[in-house]
């Protein structure tokens, strides 16, 4: 997602950038994921054709989106809520236009380059007819329902014809004859200088007249009930009618001609309500009347040529935006009530492109809103807002030189070595980025001296930003006063916080419970101990350890032993001597000592006698030899 239209009107390309050219990606690029880069957004799976996109049309529904494309000529069916390829179908020749008939996009009529009309479900191609001349468009009459046909070439009564498919009877009627000048019928059809219907447009949505844009500059509206020419307007003297749009309303009409102008009318009046010029001279390939403009008033027109897309102000022709992409343009249609446009170019990937002023982003992508929102508010992010690269930056890893600058950097040397890293396109030759930066910086030492001195104070910005910094408290005192809209209620007294109430200390009862000492006392002598419950009166010498306790919110106190006068004073000879004494037995060894203990082992023959059938103790635990009721 990059941002190519800076300004008031933002605009926001969706195609996803491709870093590496496809001959360095190699033959199995398919298998191998794209590198991601910080910008990189994958709207639609295979959004892509191998050469160029043709034409593209979302679905009435707007559930799916129908392009076709070449070489090969191919259709792609994309399911927009799953934002994947459907399906993919091949066609046997180039397709020229397409229409839909069903509201899911599933049934289309597509008119091919070999004047084959064909119609495609989601089967297949269930019938075709061809029509005698070459089509320019194609056009769907709900009313009648038929498919309309502009063609080249003029008919054996020397009008040019718009042939009628009628879908209900299956065949062709009656065509209409439309004036392209001057013309033989037996010329020949289809050569550069012979009349030709190019456009058709129905206005489907109101009064239901059809416009043909013709070869001579005129546009001939035709009522369909009774098939007569209703008006002709003389649009364009000297350029051909290339484009055609009606109003939603049925009272405007668009019209673009060969010449890049643009020319709205009011179909009360023949004479042209603005007229506007593109500038490149390009022929107009479509135009689309936008309605009302997101959050603002006024209808919005755009117009299309092959180089550019830009957006009118339909009331009073002010230029509102525009999008010029790096690729020529074939087709572009605007998803309705939504910012985004799609468009089919030449090239592989297909673009797409959305402005938040326009509209709100489809409910299949919801996301991009948000995405817009990050880039807008991030105003230091240089990736957000850079309108495009610069020239020679096809690719993010490669640069373009041509020979002259190849010659200037000393890399023309390379040219036709073995392994070189450059690769020959066109004029020129693609050159890896870090070799021209080497080599830029060698021509240049005093340029090279200045980047690198960059690098280093980029990477220590970098580190710097790293550190792990411990957060300051803030001084709650000071705190109250950084804002100055709380600047009289912090000092009313009415609104003071008492933290000696019974309120304060039940809401915060650890910062209100009071400190307090915790007296220590040994159980296993309280004759020889005492406790001192004076804290003051006892110093830090007489501190056990190196842990400080006065933030542990108690105050722990030991205080020294002090023996009583008695036990401790005496010698064991004095504490001996009042021991009561007993008479020991008279034994054959000295006995040293008043105590004596004695251990007599009990003979075998003790331990037998419960053999001879005296009755044994009872046993504390059952055998678990066998069972014990069986004993009874």
């Amino acid at each position: 997602m990059k941002l190519t239209n800076p300004g008031p009107i933002q605009v926001y390309t969706l195609t996803p950038t491709n870093p590496l050219p496809s001959w360095h990606l190699g033959p199995n690029r398919r298998k191998r994921p794209p590198p991601h880069t910080h910008d990189s957004l994958l709207l639609l799976q295979d959004f892509t054709f191998p050469e160029a996109g043709l034409c593209i049309r979302p679905s009435p529904d707007g559930n799916n989106l129908i392009s076709t494309g070449t070489y090969k000529p191919q259709i792609h069916v994309h399911h927009l809520p799953d934002q994947s390829l459907s399906f993919s179908r091949h066609t046997n020749d180039v397709n020229v236009s397409f229409v839909l008939i069903a509201e899911d996009g599933s049934k289309s009529v597509h008119l091919q380059g070999d004047r084959w009309v064909e119609v495609h479900n989601l089967m297949g191609r269930v019938g075709r007819v061809r029509v005698p001349r070459y089509g320019r468009d194609l056009g769907v009459d709900w009313r009648a329902a038929e498919v309309l046909v502009p063609t080249v070439g003029v008919g054996p009564t020397g009008a040019g014809e718009v042939f009628r498919l009628n879908l209900e009877l299956g065949r062709f009627v009656t065509p209409y004859g439309v004036d392209v000048g001057d013309g033989d019928g037996g010329a020949l059809q289809g050569g550069v200088h012979a009349g030709a219907v190019n456009c058709v447009d129905v206005a489907e949505m109101s009064h239901g007249l059809l416009a043909f844009g013709t070869s001579i500059g005129s546009v001939e509206l035709w009522d369909s009930r009774c098939r007569v020419k209703a008006a002709v307007l003389g649009v364009f003297d000297g350029a051909e009618t290339t484009a055609v749009r009606f109003h939603e309303l049925g009272l405007g009409l668009a019209t673009g001609g060969s010449n890049g102008v643009v020319q709205t009318y009011d179909l009360r009046s023949p004479r042209p309500v603005l007229r506007k010029e593109h500038g490149d001279g390009e022929r107009i390939k479509g135009l689309r009347f936008l309605g009302q403009r997101y959050g603002g008033t006024g209808d919005l027109l755009l117009s299309m040529d092959k180089s550019a897309i830009k957006i009118w102000d339909a009331t009073n022709g002010d230029f509102w935006t525009s999008v010029e992409p790096d690729v020529d343009l074939n087709h572009v249609e605007w998803i309705p009530d939504t910012g985004m446009l799609v468009a089919a170019n030449e090239g592989v990937q297909q673009h797409a492109f959305f402005i938040p002023q326009l509209g709100p982003a489809p409910k299949w992508c919801a996301y991009l809103d948000h995405r817009v929102e990050e880039m807008a508010e991030d105003a230091e992010d240089p990736n957000a807002f850079v309108p495009d690269k610069r020239v020679g930056e096809i690719y993010d890893n490669y640069v373009f030189l041509d020979m002259e600058q190849l010659r200037e950097l000393q890399l023309d040397t390379l040219l036709g070595q073995k392994n070189s890293k450059l690769r020959p396109y066109m004029h020129g030759c693609f050159v890896p980025k870090d070799t021209y930066e080497v080599a830029k910086m060698t021509m240049n030492p005093v340029e090279g001296e200045e980047q690198r001195r960059k690098a280093r104070l980029e990477k220590l910005e970098k580190e710097r930003n790293s550190r792990v910094r411990g957060k300051k408290k803030t001084d709650e005192k000071d705190a109250q006063t950084l804002d100055p809209r709380f600047h009289a209620m912090l000092n009313n007294a009415e609104f003071a916080i008492d933290k000696s109430s019974r309120e304060y200390q039940l809401l915060n009862p650890s910062s209100a419970q009071p400190k307090r000492a915790v007296e220590s006392s040994d159980d296993e002598d309280e004759e020889d101990r005492y406790v001192h419950n004076k804290p003051s009166e006892v110093g830090d010498g007489n501190r056990i350890g190196t842990t400080s306790y006065k933030t542990s919110g108690k105050a722990v106190r030991i205080v020294p032993k002090r023996s009583a006068p008695g036990k401790r004073s005496k010698s064991f000879g004095e504490l001996a001597s009042t021991l009561p004494r007993h008479n020991a037995k008279q034994t054959t060894t000295n006995i040293v000592g008043d105590k004596e203990i004695t251990f007599e082992p009990s003979s075998r023959k003790k331990q037998k006698q419960h053999t001879d059938g005296v009755k044994r103790p009872q046993k504390d635990r059952r055998s678990a030899s066998k069972n014990t009721l069986r004993g009874l």
